[in-house]
């Protein structure tokens, strides 16, 4: 829900045309993910006063080097992918093996017991210029232009 913290939010596809495919279907939803997650890192710099200048890639998706790759493109950012995707269970663990004493405190935990930079995704700047382009000029506009729309949606179909 955030950045704009509406229930009645919902995705949206533009710029279809006849000569689209799956695949492009498929690509267009990572594509869409990783610019929303630039405005949530953008939010995040802001009330931290800081950059972020790297993103480390967790879990399911980060298997995918496209995935990997789009995200570092649109955010502007290297993404390092974790050397496990289970990174739920590895955090328990880490807070467990904080928690029983076994090292002095959580960050001393993670980095014995977590492998970061398996892989390193740098940012192309041919794709960075043309999705900075799209970002700038049209995603940023796209969900405060539409929310009005989108709201009467959900109340139409009583989601």
């Amino acid at each position: 829900m955030n950045p704009y913290w509406d229930a009645g939010a919902s995705g949206i596809m533009v710029g279809w045309r006849g000569i689209h495919q799956g695949p492009h279907f498929y690509r267009a939803i990572l594509e869409g993910i990783a610019f929303e997650l630039r405005l949530h890192i953008e939010g995040v710099e802001a009330a931290l006063g800081q950059p972020l200048n790297r993103l480390i890639a967790v879990g399911g998706g980060a298997r995918s080097p496209l995935w990997c790759q789009i995200i570092a493109d649109i955010c502007g950012r290297p993404v390092l992918r974790a050397g496990t995707s289970e990174a739920t269970a590895l955090g328990a663990g880490i807070l467990a093996a904080a928690g029983a004493g076994l090292y002095p405190d959580v960050l001393t935990a993670a980095r014995a017991m977590a492998n970061v930079s398996c892989q390193t995704f740098p940012t192309d700047s041919m794709r960075r210029t043309f999705y900075e382009q799209i970002y700038q000029q049209v995603y940023r506009h796209l969900f405060p232009a539409l929310q009005h729309y989108l709201d009467t949606l959900a109340d139409l179909i009583g989601s």
